[in-house]
């Protein structure tokens, strides 16, 4: 059985063509910061699970400092900004989580519904009604979505 966390090392490899153009030099600087970058993505979450906000957050923003000016997030990493939103959003500071929940929506590749449910509570917490309103609906969007092809595939299921 493949260890996981060289599994996510070995993909975000692939993901990130800046690896493979280094010399031999930048490319060890570079595993060190691969493994700072999934300490601090594993540490992050158990810190958020157990609730201290602020160690999280801090955790979150050393693994997003390394990856920074990375266009095309790897997708273990696009919830980056998404953990640290939640963090946020616990701690009350609204605007804050608005920012990046905004961030990790718009470079995910497939935005689960949750990340606008997350995003319109901090929304309506400081009072920006529209946005609050339009995140809703971007939600039931996907979830009708979700649901349309969920029926096409019971469809095929059943010929």
């Amino acid at each position: 059985m493949e260890n996981p966390i060289r599994k996510l090392i070995l993909k975000f490899k692939k993901k990130n063509d800046r690896y493979s153009n280094l010399n031999i030099k930048d490319q060890i600087a570079w595993k060190k910061n691969e493994e700072i970058l999934l300490l601090n993505l594993i540490d992050g979450q158990d810190l958020m699970n157990d609730g201290e906000y602020f160690k999280a957050i801090e955790c979150f923003d050393i693994a997003l400092s390394i990856v920074n000016g990375i266009n095309d997030f790897p997708d273990d990493f696009q919830n980056l900004f998404f953990y640290k939103a939640k963090c946020l959003q616990v701690l009350g500071e609204h605007l804050s989580a608005v920012e990046n929940f905004s961030k990790a929506i718009s470079i995910n590749t497939k935005v689960p519904f949750d990340y606008y449910l997350y995003r319109s509570i901090s929304l309506k917490k400081i009072n920006d009604l529209n946005g609050h309103s339009r995140d809703i609906d971007n939600m039931i969007n996907i979830l009708k979505r979700k649901n349309k092809f969920r029926k096409k595939y019971d469809y095929l299921e059943s010929i």
